[in-house]
């Protein structure tokens, strides 16, 4: 009887892994000038309520931004504004930064699946760096 209940069990993980509903058309991130633009295209989006996009800069991820469902093929698109500033409370700009940004994925039914982690590694020249500085001192 444990044998039978054990390969029931063994057969619904193996259905439940196989049933995984992510279908990335496409998932990209990359800098873009001051910011970082983060696409993705999710084929089919059958019981997708919405995306929330994460942000990872020391390992830790962090909700950036929330977008609903528009339905199969559509493409998303979210301009991360504060990706290469180290410090809020003094705007500081990084030299090299590696970012690391992941989409969840929510369901009608409450579940929620996570797609794979985009790394980008950014270098933001001394020039850019000291003109942001001088920009936040007439701010």
């Amino acid at each position: 009887m444990n044998k039978i209940i054990y390969i029931s069990l063994f057969f619904l993980a193996a259905i439940a892994l196989l049933a995984s509903t992510l279908d990335f058309s496409r998932i990209n991130a990359r800098p873009e000038g001051d910011n970082v633009l983060v696409e993705w295209i999710l084929g089919s989006e059958a019981n997708v309520k919405s995306y929330e996009l994460y942000r990872a800069n020391n390992g830790f991820f962090t909700k950036i931004a929330e977008k609903e469902a528009k339905g199969d093929n559509s493409s998303y698109k979210h301009v991360d504004v504060e990706a290469f500033i180290k410090n809020k409370k003094n705007a500081q700009v990084q030299e090299k930064i590696d970012l690391k940004y992941k989409i969840k994925v929510r369901y009608d039914n409450g579940t929620s699946e996570d797609s794979e982690e985009i790394l980008i590694s950014h270098n933001v020249s001394s020039v850019k760096r000291t003109w942001g500085m001088i920009k936040e001192l007439f701010r």
